[in-house]
């Protein structure tokens, strides 16, 4: 395999093969765990105005991080991991990592993958064996900034991928760093349960067996490969 990281949108273009696209707060560690709740779908919204068409629609929850839209739930990786959706359609888009996933439709596959579901989307790769394997570690899409943890979340796909020992205390020492970071982006009287719960589990690897492949047609949507 030829294994590459990227990074950023602009990198999107030049993804080949099968491109896992990594946006561990919160994107790509949220929609596994929507998997993991039984809706009927789950739909990628890109941008504002396909959420407000998709939202308009019945038996839709909508996951996102869009702040002025109402009524919605947060793109929050422990919620969805807590609820059950079944006979609704769930819907998120995010700022970066929706964003993302519909960049890279040229690639052969494209997966949502974060430290969460690390262990399937390795297995599932290795099994496939792609000539090319894109790992782009998406970051800050409104100001082209790096994001530790996505940078992080690729070095360690990377590294197990091609057979080489992960350094775990480099990894907790990167990710402490990562979630400061984050946590200077709330206000503290905002930094809830939820919240936190969400910092365990973007870290937590291997906790939900899925790979969520993205399908691009009328709507872009997450299946789970492994159920196909």
């Amino acid at each position: 395999m030829n294994i590459r990281i990227l990074k950023g949108l602009a990198a999107a273009k030049d993804a080949l093969g099968v491109c896992v696209v990594i946006d561990v707060f919160r994107a790509t560690t949220t929609i596994p765990c929507l998997l993991e709740s039984n809706p009927n779908r789950v739909i990628l919204s890109p941008d504002r105005k396909s959420l407000d068409l998709l939202a308009s629609k019945d038996n839709i929850v909508v996951f996102t991080d869009h702040k002025d839209f109402s009524p919605r739930m947060d793109n929050s990786p422990s919620v969805a991991l807590s609820m059950r959706l079944i006979g609704k359609d769930a819907v998120i888009s995010t700022m970066n990592g929706t964003y993302a996933l519909a960049a890279v439709s040229h690639c052969d596959k494209v997966i949502a993958g974060s430290f969460i579901n690390m262990n399937s989307v390795v297995n599932y790769i290795l099994k496939e064996k792609p000539e090319f394997v894109s790992l782009l570690a998406i970051g800050h899409i409104d100001n082209g900034l790096e994001a530790i943890e996505d940078t992080v979340c690729a070095e360690i796909y990377n590294d197990v991928l091609s057979g080489l020992n992960v350094n775990q205390d480099k990894f907790k020492t990167q990710m402490q760093k990562a979630i400061d970071i984050r946590s200077e982006e709330f206000p503290q009287n905002i930094i809830s349960e939820p919240l936190l719960k969400d910092f365990i589990l973007c870290q937590s690897i291997g906790k939900v067996d899925s790979v969520p492949m993205v399908e691009y047609g009328e709507f872009i949507s997450c299946v789970n490969a492994l159920q196909k």
